[in-house]
């Protein structure tokens, strides 16, 4: 993965302790924080005006980023808000030569020209220790995770080592010849000292009584060395700028050199888990590779902006995503493939994508990205001479790729959501909002429009009604014969129309209540209406007059605690999502038979942000989509089923029913450890029977039960 922002030479990069944010530093004098899965800022750049940067850490418990900079001051700034906590001066006028931070960032060090090293509590900026060691200037200090503190001197050359917690010696210094980058294993008891503009490293065994360091010969010149976090391998950075692997146990290389650079590497970083390692260059990139033997800079997958809206073809073998970086894509149900890529000529947010009932069609609906509202807040001119760039519905051939015609003519009104009738697909509906909001009621006005798309006229929309709205809650559906539009406006009320007639027939069927509308659905044979609500109610109505048919509920929760709500077209299955606090699992996806009283199956959702998906039921009834923000989930109706009846001593049953500990383990029906997740993999878990995930990033988890068994008959346990 390449990460790009830099205007400027990187010189330094580092993986917060947890590894799922990298920061890095740049002669542009600003400090960037990432995802270290996704390559996305975080945070806006942190500019320094003074100095230049020298070193930088996560602290506070990676809530933090600290900035040390020439001009001797150490800046904190919290990575979620972009607001400054704290600073202080390490420097005076001592004359600094080196500094750094500790690995968990908790300890700062400095050493000067006068053999001075200075040591701080990063936390509260206090200085904790004052070493003075040879008359000398401090050419190297690196930590160890033990608390060892190490230090490189000029002249004399020598080493030093001492507790960077009492300030005392530990052991007698390394007496060496033209000192260069160190580095010390994580558990402090192997140290690497590159030689000055020579080819060998010297790797010392802190621990042995005898002082005699093993030589790797031949290595290149090297301007950085890192220690992996098993202690064992050595990441060489060489002036040439290819990073190579040593196991300095065996003195043999153990990867393929990393190479591709346009610029020299002025830093490296592994992440905690020792897969990743990090790299900052000249040629302003900070890469990230793969640390083991394929040796090949890792790239995002397609997609890595946030899914914004998706659709689920009529036949269930593809599906459709719009982003917010202005793109659509088509990928495979069955194997999660991308099929087809369409890049918009202007990058705007795709808030909705439909496909037409033969699946020979799709339609994107685009609205403002962040820059546009920017232009209307400076340039209103310019801003109304490019409407129609903003709000558009364009037309695409599903198969190539292709405009199928030109884009639609619409107005100022931001668009929400656009179906496709399914009577071979002859129109196009569409609900948009107006761009001018009434903050005294907190409601704007929304249009519901409709367009033929057989016809050989312009491209336009006919309006069939105007309402009051909440733009954030709408939906729209047409019945399966297409006489029937249904919308909801936001405030608990759905609103039909009959297609036929030239200006529509409006009537505000129904109020469901206080509860937000989450879903949708029309039944089978479009005499019903099936809606469900933020509250976790399921509810029938009749499409024509709209009397109550049933109003399901199994269990009663907070006000609006269901992110959604669903229903099959056939009404035999009802899925919703309920949001739950325990560290690690935020929601869990809740399964029954219409039929049925109670819930049949219970499955922990490992994803962080679900709130702001979407789900729904394929035409199929058999198949559930969840999409938006990072990634799409398919579901298969039958395995959820089955779970219902699954043994409490299935791994795979217990990890999605009873979910992991806050510890990451899960354990099983007596309270056995089964499995351990690290932190960084629970949001991208892939568990059946959710058959394909479409992510960045995704771990299958699957379990061998072949032999399982489960009973009072402990010899039958034997094999």
């Amino acid at each position: 993965m390449i990460l790009t922002g830099h205007e400027d030479f990187v010189t330094v990069v580092v993986y917060s302790n947890d590894g799922l944010h990298m920061a890095s530093g740049s002669e542009d004098r600003t400090v960037r924080v990432w995802n270290s899965w996704t390559g996305e800022e975080t945070m806006a750049p942190m500019r320094i005006d003074l100095g230049y940067i020298i070193a930088i850490a996560f602290v506070l418990s990676d809530k933090g980023v600290a900035v040390c900079t020439s001009d001797g001051l150490v800046r904190v700034r919290n990575i979620t808000t972009g607001q400054d906590l704290q600073y202080w001066q390490y420097d005076g006028n001592h004359g600094i030569g080196r500094v750094v931070f500790s690995p968990d960032g908790t300890l700062f060090a400095s050493g000067s020209q006068t053999g001075l090293v200075r040591i701080w509590n990063t936390d509260n900026g206090e200085q904790t220790v004052v070493i003075q060691g040879p008359a000398s200037t401090v050419a190297e200090i690196v930590f160890s995770s033990n608390g060892q503190v190490v230090v490189a001197f000029s002249y004399p050359p020598s080493i030093h080592i001492w507790s960077s917690y009492s300030g005392l010696a530990i052991g007698d210094p390394l007496v060496i010849t033209r000192v260069g980058p160190l580095a010390i294993s994580s558990d402090g008891k192997v140290l690497a000292v590159a030689k000055y503009l020579d080819t060998r490293i010297e790797v010392w065994d802190l621990d042995s009584t005898v002082r005699v360091p093993v030589v790797l010969e031949n290595v290149e010149i090297a301007c950085r060395i890192l220690f992996a976090p098993d202690g064992f391998h050595l990441a060489v950075v060489s002036t040439s700028g290819h990073i190579r692997f040593w196991d300095h146990r065996t003195m043999q290389e153990t990867a393929t050199p990393l190479d591709g650079y346009l610029g020299v590497v002025n830093s490296v970083s592994y992440s905690p888990d020792g897969l990743y390692i990090a790299s900052a260059s000249n040629d302003r990139t900070v890469r990230i590779w793969d640390a083991g033997t394929s040796g090949a800079a890792l790239q995002p997958l397609s997609g890595r902006s946030k899914i914004t809206s998706t659709a689920i073809s009529s036949d269930n073998t593809f599906i459709v995503s719009g982003y917010s970086d202005g793109s659509v894509r088509v990928w495979n149900t069955q194997n999660g493939e991308l099929k087809l890529e369409i890049l918009l000529d202007h990058k705007t947010n795709v808030v909705s994508v439909a496909i037409s009932m033969d699946g020979h069609l799709i339609a994107s609906g685009q609205d403002h990205s962040r820059s546009d509202y920017q232009l209307r807040r400076t340039s209103p001119t310019a801003y109304a001479e490019r409407w129609w760039e903003f709000h558009v519905v364009r037309l695409w051939d599903a198969q190539t790729g292709m405009e199928a015609s030109k884009p639609f003519d619409h107005t100022y009104d931001r668009i929400s959501q656009l179906a496709f009738s399914p009577d071979s697909a002859s129109h196009l509906a569409c609900i948009s909002v107006s761009t001018f909001r009434d903050w005294s009621t907190s409601t704007s006005d929304a249009r519901v429009c409709i367009s033929s798309i057989t016809s050989a006229t312009a491209r336009t929309f006919s309006t069939l009604s105007t309402f009051q709205c909440e733009p954030s809650e709408l939906s729209i559906a047409f019945s399966p014969d297409g006489r029937l539009l249904a919308a909801t406006d936001g405030f608990g009320n759905v609103h039909i129309w009959r297609t036929s007639k030239p200006h529509g027939l409006h009537a505000k069927l129904f109020e469901i209540g206080q509860h937000s509308i989450r879903s949708l659905t029309f039944s089978r044979d479009g005499m019903r209406i099936i809606v469900g609500t933020g509250g976790g109610t399921v509810s029938v109505w009749a499409s024509t007059a709209g009397p109550l048919f049933s109003n399901r509920t199994d269990d009663s929760y907070a006000f609006n605690s269901y992110p959604w709500v669903a229903c099959s077209p056939d009404e035999r299955f009802i899925v919703r999502i309920k949001e739950e606090g325990r560290t690690g699992i935020s929601h869990m996806m809740q399964f029954w038979e219409a039929p049925a009283h109670g819930v049949a199956t219970t499955v922990r959702l490992y994803s962080q942000s679900i709130s702001r998906r979407k789900a729904a039921f394929a035409s199929d009834s058999q198949t559930i989509i969840i999409g938006g923000d990072d990634k799409i989930m398919i579901w298969q109706v039958e395995a959820l089923r089955a779970l219902s009846g699954a043994s409490r001593c299935d791994p795979m049953a217990q990890l999605l029913s009873e979910g992991l500990e806050a510890d990451g383990w899960a354990k099983g029906s007596s309270g056995e450890l089964l499995l351990w997740v690290p932190q960084e993999y629970r949001d991208c878990m892939q568990l059946p029977p959710c058959t394909t995930m479409i992510s960045n990033h995704r771990v299958v988890i699957t379990a061998d039960t072949v032999g399982l068994y489960h009973g009072d008959n402990w010899a039958m346990c034997w094999r």
